[in-house]
Formats: C-alpha cells, structure tokens, sequence
C-alpha cells in the first residue's frame, strides 16, 4: 500500500509502503523505531513561512491540487498536482500576493465553475481577502489575471487565523466560518472572534457581505463541523488556544436558523483541555466503539483523547498520551487515517520549534535531533489508555 502526505512548511511528498517494514520496529518504550519515509519535494525553492495546506481539484482532472499561504513571504501558493507517474517532480503553481497570510482555503464562492481562493492575514493585515480566479480554465495559472477584493467588513477587525466553508443559511452560495486571535499590541483576554460571513445574492458584491460574531475567544487554532447533540443543527467545535476566558477545546451550539439567536452570540460547551493549549484537533473513532473521539495536541503535555460519555453528552474523559522523547517537544497537528491498511487507524502527529540548531556540528545533531512527524498506533485495541507504539515519518 503506498500512501501520501502533503506536510505543512517542506511542500514534500513522503510515501511508505508499510507491508514492507516489520512490526518489531514499533515500540511504545520511547526508542526510536524504524526509517525516516522517503521524501520527495514538489517545490525546490518554496516561499518561506507556509501555514498549513488544503486541498482541491482546481482544474477537475480527478488529481488533488493544493494551496499554501506563505506568511513571511506574504504569498500563497496554488500547486498543480501533475498526475501520479509525475507526482515525485517539481508541481507547476500560480502565485498570489497574500501579506500576512495565516489560513488558505481553495473554494468556488461565486459558482462560476473556477475554483478561487480565500486568504485570512493576522500581523500588520488583519484581512480576509478573496482573489478571484479567470473565468477561462487555460488561464488559471496566470497571476496577473486574478483579481483580490478585501472583504469591507472584516478588514483590519481581528488578526484572522482560519476559514472554513459552511452553507450556515441555505441561502444564495457557499458562507465562511472565520476565526481569529487577539491583533498584534493588544493584551487580555477574549480579544478575539469566532463568526460567520454570510454570502450575499451576488458573491462578487464583497461590501454585501456580512458578519455575525457568535463567541469571543483568544485564539483560534481548529474549526471543525460536527452536530455534536445530535439535535440535527450543525454545530462548531473549536480549539481556543489561550488568552481566552474560555480557554480548550469547546462547542458552540447551533441553536438553528429559525432562532435569532442564529445571528448572535451561541452557547459554548466546554470540552476539555482548559488548563492546557490546545492546538490542531480532529476526530476518529480510535477504539471502533461506534463514537468518535476528539484528538488534539497539548503544545506540551502530550496527544489528548476526548472521550464522549455515551449517557451524558457533556461529561467528557481525559486520556494523555505523553510524546516519544525522540520526537519535538512541542505538538501542533493531528490527522487520523488508516495508513498501513490494517483497517485500524493510525494516528500521525506534527511537531514545532526544535529550536536553532544551525551552529550544532552535524554529528552531534545526529544523536540529539528531534523529528518533527511521527506515527502513532494503539496496540491494545479497543483500550485507549493501553500501549500507544510511535514510529518515525520524517526524517530530522
């Protein structure tokens, strides 16, 4: 089975076919196991600072394209996937001035059939902006025909962190959900917003679109969608970093689109992480029990599994899975997946901030260098706080 990964910050490709490493490498006793997977860059020369990618099929040929906002060089990147035999070569891109840019979202939010792109900036920009791509496919790879619009409404109101698409109210096209941190100077807590942009009848009229904040928070590091009640409204579920009266990973409860409450402030339920900061989460249900679990790194405590209470939905279990030392210190990201095709889910982390290593003499990084993405699988199935075995993704 060969699998890929897009990791955030490289641009690289890494593939594994895990049939061929022997189970005996996994260990759960914080030795380092097995061989970094082989990495292949698709951007020799990337622009420095990405924030993440999102994927999409931007020129309908069936291929995953994506998009990398490059925020120290304050450009996002739009990758051409070039089909699987060409897929470890250099990707051709179009590359769109974006200062700032924290979050990049690929979208057709005018329903032309061309696939546009919306920036969210923090620093010095603090704007949401939408660049519209050519109407004529052939085009769609030349910068100068694009045009970007920032969105009247939300320029300069918060340093904007995330997007996420989401039809709030069956209206017109495609809403955003956007969620910010607290702008560079300002201090304490709940400085920050989690809102939703309603799209007007003409998605190009950008001055129509408008904003309804629906909780303050300090610092918005996931947006997820999930009718966590089970009451048929799509809720938002959260992770709130710090700087936040509200601190963790919370809900926010949907309370309909026939409330007026559906345009104001929505109640937050309190998940859990409260003393820690929580970073990038996602959900899966690790123990095939039928209920999904939340997973989020604790920047520095370790992997945290939420576990719902089937009988009461607000009590929550904490599980802490302390990092390998042989890993970074720092957790960021998680994505759940089955990757070695054993139909159990795998769990692959990411870390940040090894620190400057630059004058440290290459031998001596050899042996105290931390990796930045690794594998985790749970050895006891069905018993989350059983034997977690870590294995490596990258290399240092």
């Amino acid at each position: 089975m060969r699998t890929l990964f897009l990791i955030a910050g490289f641009l690289f490709l890494m593939d594994y076919d895990f049939h061929t490493t022997s189970r005996d490498n996994y260990s759960g006793s914080g030795v380092s196991p097995g061989s970094p997977w082989p990495m292949h860059l698709i951007d020799p020369d990337p622009a420095s600072g990405s924030d993440g990618v999102k994927l999409a099929d931007v020129n309908h040929d069936g291929f995953p394209d994506l998009v990398s906002g490059f925020e120290e060089d304050g450009v996002s990147r739009i990758y051409i996937h070039p089909g699987y035999e060409k897929v470890r070569n250099d990707w051709t891109y179009v590359e769109l001035p974006s200062p700032d840019v924290e979050d990049a979202l690929l979208i057709d939010l005018d329903n032309d059939g061309a696939i546009d792109l919306v920036t969210a900036s923090e620093g010095k920009t603090n704007q949401i902006v939408f660049h519209w791509a050519p109407d004529e496919p052939s085009q769609y790879l030349e910068a100068s025909l694009w045009q970007s619009e920032v969105v009247p409404v939300m320029d300069d109101r918060s340093a904007w962190m995330f997007v996420v698409p989401a039809d709030m109210d069956g209206k017109y096209g495609m809403d955003l959900i956007v969620g910010s941190k607290r702008k560079r100077g300002e201090s304490g807590d709940d400085q920050a917003i989690i809102g939703w942009l309603q799209c007007p009848p003409n998605p190009r009229n950008v001055s129509d679109w408008k904003f309804f904040p629906i909780s303050s928070a300090g610092w918005i590091m996931s947006i997820d969608l999930v009718d966590m009640d089970d009451d048929g409204f799509t809720d938002i579920l959260i992770s709130d970093r710090k700087f936040s009266s509200q601190t963790g990973v919370r809900w926010l409860k949907n309370p309909g689109p026939d409330s007026p409450s559906f345009y104001q402030e929505w109640e937050s339920v309190m998940v859990g992480v409260q003393e820690g900061e929580p970073m990038f989460l996602d959900r899966a249900d690790l123990d095939a029990d039928g209920q999904e679990e939340i997973i989020v790194p604790d920047l520095y405590t370790g992997l945290t599994i939420l576990k719902k209470n089937p009988t009461h939905l607000r009590d929550w279990e904490k599980i802490v899975i302390p990092y390998p030392d042989w890993a970074g210190g720092r957790g960021k990201a998680v994505q759940c997946a089955d990757i070695d095709g054993d139909g159990m889910l795998e769990v692959v982390l990411s870390f940040e901030e090894e620190g400057n290593v630059a004058s440290i003499p290459f031998s001596e990084y050899k042996k105290n260098g931390k990796y930045s993405v690794i594998g985790a699988k749970l050895n006891t199935p069905g018993n989350l706080r059983g034997e977690w075995a870590f294995f490596k993704i990258s290399g240092f």
